[in-house]
C-alpha cells in the first residue's frame, strides 16, 4: 500500500494572504463611502485606512499601547 506524501495537498479556495486573523465587520454605507474617498485621495487600500483608524482610536482610548 502506498503511503500519502508528506507534502500538503492542494486546497480549494483562495490562498492565505497573511498571518493575522481575519476580522469582518459591517459598516454603514456612508462610512464605507468616506473610507473609499480617503483611500482614493491617499492612494491607499481601504483595509489600510480601516486598520489605521481603528488602531488610532484604540490608542487614544488607552486600550492599545
Amino acid at each position: 500500500m502506498r503511503m500519502p506524501s508528506p507534502v500538503a495537498r492542494n486546497r480549494r479556495g483562495r490562498p492565505a494572504t497573511g498571518t493575522a486573523p481575519h476580522f469582518a465587520v459591517r459598516l454603514p454605507r456612508e462610512v464605507i463611502a468616506a473610507m473609499d474617498r480617503l483611500a482614493t485621495a491617499e492612494s491607499r487600500p481601504r483595509s489600510e485606512i480601516a486598520r489605521e483608524a481603528l488602531t488610532e482610536h484604540l490608542r487614544a482610548k488607552g486600550y492599545l499601547t
